[in-house]
């Protein structure tokens, strides 16, 4: 069985699409992943964002999230008002990821004088493919090196940010600072 790859990818000031295929001969199976990233402008726009991302995951809601347990609108809340906020002490960038129009995850770069930080991140899809894309994401987006500063009691984000080359740099009582 011959596996065949094929990444395109297309850039402009505020997108980026990234078409992923991946095809086997003698099988039935093609994959095709058409990932596209935007800037989500507005509050309305990422609260709808972040809400159906946390819809998606009770884990998060019940055990992850920094309020955990708590409901999603809690969480949601805590979160838009936790970018916002941060939004206007430091530059921010929020980004949504689309897959042929469905919502894939989202994440936020934070420019803190010539330091940027991984600030907030979320997939929906959490196939091997779209982990890989997203990454992918985040090496174009930063320039340097990522900062992602992120609560201790967030498990699975740790685990996923380890698997990906992210080294623990810094810890204090609430949260870890992980750095690529």
């Amino acid at each position: 069985m011959k596996k065949q790859k094929k990444t395109k990818t297309e850039k402009s000031n505020t997108n980026l699409q990234i078409n992923f295929y991946i095809t086997k001969e003698n099988s039935n199976f093609v994959f095709e992943m058409k990932l596209k990233l935007q800037h989500i402008k507005g509050e309305e726009r990422l609260r709808q964002v972040i809400t159906e991302c946390y819809s998606t995951d009770i884990d998060l809601i019940e055990k992850y999230h920094i309020l955990a347990p708590s409901t999603l609108e809690k969480c949601v809340e805590h979160t838009v008002n936790y970018l916002l906020h941060t939004e206007k002490e430091f530059e921010l960038d929020l980004y949504e990821i689309n897959n042929n129009g469905v919502l894939v995850g989202y994440f936020g770069r934070e420019r803190v004088k010539k330091r940027e930080n991984l600030c907030g991140f979320f997939l929906i899809d959490r196939s091997p493919e779209a982990k890989k894309e997203f990454m992918r994401f985040l090496k174009m987006k930063f320039k340097d090196k990522i900062n992602c500063y992120i609560y201790n009691k967030n498990t699975r984000g740790i685990s996923f940010l380890k698997k990906n080359g992210f080294k623990f740099k810094d810890g204090r009582e609430n949260f870890s600072c992980f750095v690529l």
